[in-house]
């Protein structure tokens, strides 16, 4: 990550505690990655232009984290694995070694354990 866009993430409150680990596509729309309280940590890769990562949500705090071209409300918590295409509600939150593929809904507190798979899913 370039000094530019840590300096833009970390104004908004974004936690970076190793911006150098973290990948941001160019595509991204930095206005629409949120603070205060949202904590990216080393290992994940954000990229996608209808990405959207709510205030307060938790990335990589058990692992690496891929996120492609999905809404992240406020507060949830991606704890390890590779996320693309898809909606997680308000505290949503997802364990290590997760994989979510396009068209997955994630409703408000649903969780998932560990190395769980998904695909075209709504969870309640």
């Amino acid at each position: 990550m370039d000094r530019k866009t840590e300096q833009f993430l970390k104004k908004r409150g974004v936690e970076l505690p190793d911006p150098q680990r973290v990948s941001i596509g160019d595509e991204v729309d930095l206005e629409r990655i949120n603070g205060p309280g949202t904590l990216i940590l080393p290992g994940c890769s954000l990229s996608g232009r209808e990405l959207y990562v709510g205030s307060g949500s938790v990335l990589g705090s058990q692992g690496p984290v891929t996120v492609d071209n999905c809404w992240l409300a406020p507060g949830v918590e991606l704890k390890g694995g590779f996320f693309q295409g898809s909606v997680f509600l308000t505290g949503a939150s997802l364990g290590p070694e997760t994989q979510v593929r396009k068209g997955c809904i994630l409703e408000e507190m649903a969780s998932v354990a560990h190395a769980v798979g998904l695909k075209q899913t709504i969870l309640l």
